[in-house]
């Protein structure tokens, strides 16, 4: 349930990118990861040191292609300016812009909170990678490591494995790892020994 401090009618005429004071899904927070925040307290939620929350806002609808006055210098069959759908999720673009916003911070994951006609909303939950309670708590100190930077612009987070058709698994998955382009190549690439 959403808190009744965030009023739907507020969300459309905030910036894209703004902090949130409090969670707004605390069911879901306690699903995503148990120590990020503490019980309630009198109202208000008692925040972990190094965490902070988000709230950003993304536009509905597809994406046209970003040609210069819908020219497109390509055969017909791939001319098509409108009516083109983005493959990713709004809840990853809005972890990508929050993490250019603050790219000194790790974002860890993310959730949908409200949707309107013209926006959809998600808080983003981002990382002090230089703070010391979290370098020094061994459930999320993984993210200090360099090769965690920027995980939502590689598809790493959980928003972006959904839609890299990596939540299934199995025989009916299996061209979907270790990514589709992959599994394509190397499907369509004959490897012959020199000497046969």
């Amino acid at each position: 349930m959403i808190l009744s401090y965030l009023c739907p009618w507020v969300l459309p005429f905030a910036r894209s990118i703004v902090p949130s004071l409090q969670p707004s899904y605390l069911e879901f927070i306690s699903l995503i990861i148990a120590s990020i925040l503490s019980c309630l307290l009198h109202g208000f939620c008692q925040a972990k040191q190094g965490y902070v929350i988000y709230r950003v806002h993304v536009r509905r609808g597809g994406r046209k292609r970003p040609v210069p006055k819908g020219i497109v210098y390509s055969k017909p069959t791939n001319q098509g300016v409108t009516q083109l759908k983005f493959q990713r999720s709004k809840r990853s673009v809005a972890e990508e812009r929050a993490g250019r916003k603050l790219s000194g911070l790790r974002v860890l994951n993310s959730y949908w909170i409200d949707e309107d006609s013209t926006y959809k909303y998600s808080e983003v939950m981002l990382v002090d990678t230089a703070h010391a309670a979290v370098r020094n708590d061994p459930r999320i100190n993984w993210i200090c490591n360099a090769v965690h930077k920027h995980r939502e612009l590689r598809g790493l987070t959980s928003a972006g494995k959904k839609y890299r058709g990596l939540r299934g698994k199995g025989q009916l998955n299996h061209k979907a790892r270790p990514s589709r382009r992959a599994s394509w190549k190397k499907n369509q690439t004959l490897s012959l020994r020199r000497y046969r």
